[in-house]
């Protein structure tokens, strides 16, 4: 395949509304489109020489360096003025498979995404940290996307983002912007965060969040009063709460308890399921640092969050129950997506059985 026919089938894919394209040797070239693949037979099966090809057109020298070393690297690719991807590259079964993931140009709005209401408050957050999580492929890039966009246009101060890799270009507006890219610009994430440290930045983002010494540097920048907006790939807000706490020493267990509790200002934890058309739409788990929340993260009583979640609908957050009925209200989704994704079915089927009474 030459990069011109990939250029060709890439800008392809974002006219069709299509979100990925997988290149694997022996196998067609492979569409997925509204979370379903499509292999596309009218093209020629992918040979090792294609993606060595591939591989060697579009990959500078420090991810062909990573690559080597680690067997899998991942950066961005553009089609000057047409079209931005994010490049993901693997080994398996002794050859290479790449996917190209469509980066819009374009940051996506609040109705794109259909996030529920519940996320605005989270703009008037003026310090602390706010978690985008979900599994890989449930949106979590577009909404983190959608809040430095609008922290940009609304808010006159200096944004630093840290992303592996850059997915969208932000221009600079109310605020002044600057995007490093890991591997290119910084060597990772922590030596990132140090930089937008010591360049006094306001707001910064972190396209994802992994080892303890990152992690830790991110809360504590937090607590100093820097808003920090990242990703984790781990669904669930109790649940992620958990996994920061647990990948510490246990000897750490108290201290990093007390970091979450002052720095967890928001957690938008998302899934996307299909509505009624076929299309995605997120559920959503939303959660604010309100006082009530931090005393059970300090006492270590993170069990006890998914109660106040699902009691806290007046104050603007949100149980993935709860978002899941009120989908179900709007005719947005079908009772099966609504029973196959609630965590209480009991308890939702009888708040159903009240509207069909209705």
């Amino acid at each position: 395949m030459t990069i011109s026919l990939l250029n060709e089938l890439l800008l392809k894919i974002m006219e069709v509304g299509a979100s990925d394209l997988h290149l694997s040797v022996g196998a067609f070239p492979a569409v997925r489109r509204k979370g379903v693949i499509e292999f596309q037979r009218n093209l020629p099966k992918i040979t090792q020489n294609d993606i060595e090809g591939i591989i060697s057109a579009i990959a500078h020298k420090e991810m062909k360096e990573e690559l080597i070393k680690n067997n899998n690297c991942a950066f961005s690719y553009a089609i000057p003025h047409r079209g931005r991807f994010r490049v993901c590259i693997y080994k398996q079964r002794g050859t290479y498979f790449i996917t190209f993931r469509v980066s819009n140009f374009n940051t996506p709005t609040k109705e794109a995404l259909r996030l529920p209401d519940e996320t605005d408050k989270l703009f008037s957050i003026d310090s602390g940290l706010i978690l985008i999580t979900g599994t890989k492929g449930s949106g979590t890039t577009s909404t983190s996307a959608y809040i430095i966009d609008k922290f940009r246009k609304e808010r006159k101060c200096h944004i630093v983002t840290i992303e592996d890799p850059i997915e969208y270009l932000f221009n600079h507006d109310k605020s002044i912007i600057s995007q490093m890219e890991v591997g290119i610009d910084v060597n990772n994430m922590y030596t990132g965060i140090e930089v937008a440290l010591k360049d006094n930045a306001d707001i910064i983002y972190l396209s994802s969040i992994m080892d303890v010494p990152t992690i830790r540097l991110a809360l504590e920048a937090a607590r100093s009063g820097k808003i920090v907006v990242t990703t984790m790939d781990i669904p669930g807000v109790v649940e992620v709460i958990r996994s920061i706490i647990d990948i510490f020493p246990s000897e750490s267990a108290n201290y990093i308890r007390a970091l979450l509790s002052q720095s967890i200002k928001c957690i938008i934890s998302q899934q996307l399921v299909p509505d009624i058309e076929g299309n995605m739409i997120p559920i959503c788990e939303v959660l604010y640092g309100v006082k009530a929340v931090a005393n059970l993260i300090r006492e270590n009583k993170i069990v006890q969050i998914d109660k106040v979640l699902e009691t806290s609908l007046k104050i603007d957050m949100l149980s993935k129950d709860n978002h899941l009925l009120k989908l179900y209200r709007r005719g947005l989704i079908s009772e099966e997506i609504l029973k196959d994704f609630a965590q209480n079915w009991d308890v939702l089927s009888m708040s159903i059985a009240k509207i069909d009474e209705r």
